[in-house]
């Protein structure tokens, strides 16, 4: 009844292949493909993804990776500033701090799916419920994602789930950012150029970012 995530999950659906057994590993299909309005919470999981009886549902794996994300990505902040930049810590002495927003499709310019604004206003508000409930459960279970058990995961999720979470200091920003617009505040070493301010040209930059399902595009 073990829990298995990044790389350990890719091994273990690969050593069970032959026998049916599916990944959880696409968030942007599951908001693609789901009907707008649909509570993922209420979602059960095909026996082929949870062979236990726990009652882990779509909208419960899906904070369930974006904790074990927000943990692996918090965690690699701070050993990178403790290795380049250990300084910081003096002015900034909790890296796990830090205030961070979620990327999401271009939904509401959908061409193949109408009224697509009904999708993207439905998608925003289960990103922004998984992202803010996905900070407490890595904060929880931040210690155990290599043995984590489902019934354990479920006990989290449901007490999560019915918290008041307007009462907690959260380092999330409730509010989303295009995808190819976070594509393009990246910088990208070989398309700008280094040196003086002055020697620097002023370019047109765009990025297209072509994903399993949707094509989003942005010109800086």
């Amino acid at each position: 009844g073990h829990i298995f995530f990044g790389a350990a999950a890719e091994r273990q659906h690969e050593a069970e292949i032959h026998l049916g057994r599916q990944r959880f590993d696409n968030i942007k299909r599951l908001l693609s493909e789901t009907e707008p309005g649909l509570d993922l919470d209420e979602v059960p999981l095909e026996a082929g993804i949870d062979p236990t009886d726990a009652g882990l549902t779509k909208g419960d794996l899906m904070v369930l990776y974006l904790a074990w994300l927000t943990d692996m990505a918090l965690k690699a902040l701070k050993n990178t500033i403790q290795d380049f930049a250990p300084d910081l810590l003096t002015k900034y002495p909790d890296p796990c701090a830090v205030t961070r927003r979620f990327a999401i499709p271009c939904f509401e310019h959908a061409v193949d799916d109408v009224p697509s604004f009904v999708r993207a206003k439905w998608a925003d508000q289960v990103m922004k419920s998984a992202f803010m409930r996905a900070q407490i459960i890595a904060d929880t279970l931040g210690s155990k994602w290599g043995d984590l058990s489902a019934v354990e995961a479920k006990a989290a999720l449901r007490c999560v789930r019915t918290a008041d979470l307007t009462t907690l200091k959260l380092f999330c920003t409730p509010h989303s950012i295009r995808e190819p617009v976070a594509a393009g505040a990246t910088r990208f070493r070989d398309f700008i150029e280094e040196g003086p301010e002055q020697a620097r040209a002023r370019r047109l930059m765009l990025v297209v970012d072509a994903g399993a399902g949707t094509t989003g595009f942005a010109l800086f």
